[in-house]
C-alpha cells in the first residue's frame, strides 16, 4: 500500500480519537461508545509500524494516560500505561493503549449482552495481538486472561460463532481438548463459517 494510503489512515484514526473525545464532554451518555470508537482506532493504528503523525500522537497517548492512570479498573493494562513515555512512540505503545481503553470501557457497564460481548471480545482479541506481537516485556499479561476474556463474550453471547472461534484459538497451544469443543461449538452455529477450524479439529 501506498505511503499516501498510510497517511490518510493516520490522520483519520486521530481525528476519531479527538471527534469521540468531544462527543464525551459535551455529552457524557456518550462514553461507551467513543471508548469503544477510541479503542477501535488505537488498534488499527497500531498496524502501522512507522508512524508518520508522531507529535500529534504522543499528544493523544498523553492525554489518555492522564485520564487512565486515575481509572482504578484496570489492572491488566495499568502497568503498561503507567511506563508509557511520550519521547519515542511507538505501534507497540498504540496497541498497549488500544489494550488499556478497551479494559477502560468494559468499566462503564453494558446495555445488553450484545454489547458485553462485544466489549470482551474487543479486550481478549487486543490482548491475544499484544502477546503475539511481543511476549517478552508483558510478563503480567497471560493466554489464561485472554482465554477469560473470550470465554466471557462466548458466554455473553453463545450465538455468535466469531467468539467461539477466537476462544478455540486461544485454547489452541494450551488445551487441545477446550480448543476443539470451541471450534465444535462456531461449526454447529454455522457450517460453513470457516474451514480453519474444521482442520485443527481433525488434525
Amino acid at each position: 500500500m501506498s505511503s499516501g494510503f498510510f497517511a490518510r489512515a493516520e490522520v483519520s484514526f486521530l481525528t476519531a480519537i479527538e471527534v469521540a473525545w468531544k462527543a464525551m464532554e459535551t455529552n457524557p451518555g456518550f462514553s461507551r461508545i467513543a471508548w469503544k470508537i477510541i479503542g477501535d482506532s488505537l488498534f488499527r493504528y497500531s498496524g502501522i509500524q512507522f508512524p508518520r503523525e508522531s507529535q500529534r500522537l504522543a499528544d493523544a497517548l498523553t492525554t489518555l494516560k492522564e485520564i487512565l492512570e486515575a481509572a482504578p479498573s484496570i489492572p491488566i493494562s495499568k502497568p503498561l500505561v503507567d511506563s508509557f513515555s511520550p519521547e519515542v512512540v511507538s505501534a507497540l505503545n498504540v496497541l498497549e493503549f488500544a489494550v488499556a481503553t478497551y479494559e477502560y470501557r468494559i468499566s462503564f457497564g453494558f446495555y445488553d449482552d450484545k454489547a458485553k460481548a462485544s466489549a470482551w471480545y474487543d479486550l481478549g482479541v487486543t490482548l491475544q495481538t499484544l502477546l503475539g506481537r511481543n511476549a517478552g516485556p508483558h510478563a503480567a499479561i497471560t493466554q489464561d486472561q485472554v482465554i477469560r476474556c473470550l470465554k466471557e463474550a462466548a458466554s455473553a453471547e453463545p450465538n455468535e460463532e466469531l467468539y467461539w472461534i477466537a476462544l478455540g484459538d486461544a485454547y489452541f497451544l494450551k488445551n487441545a481438548k477446550s480448543a476443539q469443543h470451541a471450534y465444535i461449538s462456531s461449526l454447529e452455529l454455522n457450517s460453513k463459517v470457516w474451514l480453519f477450524p474444521l482442520r485443527r479439529i481433525v488434525y
